[in-house]
């Protein structure tokens, strides 16, 4: 694969960040790599939550519109439990099938600007939510507040503590992060810990005071955890870190 001047692209690695994310290539779509096979990425999909890493490798001239959900944020749009979307690309047809997709395709891609085009995905998304009535929002407030408390925290939060703070049990706990974020607290906050390091690699020589900073017990710990979700040491990862894996980093507001 090449870009638009014609110089080979390489695959870059793409982090866990928490979020679900709705993609739509307006222009030829990007190949991924799955354990060593190459296959070029649909036109338009959704992937659930992510608990490693995935490959991607843009294309020629790469325009794509992609829709980032807060953590519970996508049931808003779909009533499929987020258990059975998590570590795959999902069919958009199967996720939102109320949803006319060629016609809201042809919409986008014809959009000539930037302005223009995100007040139609906005119109989509709403189209979307109109036709999802039964969002529970009433529901899931003290799940907002326990993934707000954790990222917050940087995923140092210890999960005992964080359902005292919510007056809730444990068990209730674990059902509503499956049911709405399709992740568990523990695998979320593992998440949120990652990210919190990855954002400090900058003002960290040593991989010792990394781990420290981002509340690992020792560095053998923090390489483990990395390693499982990002499928590369820290080493290998910053030696090779790119512009487009910046892009899926969480940033402070």
């Amino acid at each position: 694969m090449h870009d638009e001047t014609g110089v080979p692209s390489e695959f870059e690695r793409i982090i866990p960040d928490g979020s679900p994310e709705l993609i739509i290539h307006l222009g030829l779509p990007f190949e991924e790599r799955i354990n060593g096979v190459v296959k070029q990425q649909e036109t338009s999909f959704l992937y659930g939550q992510l608990f490693s890493s995935i490959e991607i490798c843009p294309s020629i001239r790469p325009r794509v519109a992609g829709i980032k959900f807060h953590p519970y944020g996508l049931p808003g749009f779909t009533s499929i439990p987020q258990t059975e979307l998590v570590g795959k690309r999902n069919s958009i047809k199967e996720v939102f099938p109320f949803l006319p997709l060629e016609e809201w395709l042809d919409k986008l891609n014809s959009e000539g600007n930037t302005e223009t085009l995100f007040s139609a995905i906005d119109q989509m998304m709403l189209f979307l939510m109109i036709k999802q009535r039964n969002f529970p929002e009433d529901k899931i407030e003290k799940l907002k507040l326990a993934v707000s408390i954790l990222q917050t925290s940087n995923g140092l939060l210890k999960i005992d503590e964080l359902t005292r703070s919510l007056n809730m049990s444990r068990r209730e706990l674990e059902r509503k992060f499956n049911r709405y974020v399709g992740l568990s607290p523990k695998q979320l906050a593992r998440i949120f810990r990652l990210q919190f390091a990855l954002q400090s690699e900058s003002k960290s020589d040593l991989l010792t005071h990394l781990a420290l900073e981002a509340g690992y017990y020792d560095q053998a710990h923090f390489i483990r955890d990395f390693s499982s979700m990002v499928d590369q040491t820290p080493s290998q990862y910053f030696q090779m870190k790119s512009d487009l894996t910046e892009k899926f980093l969480l940033k402070e507001a």
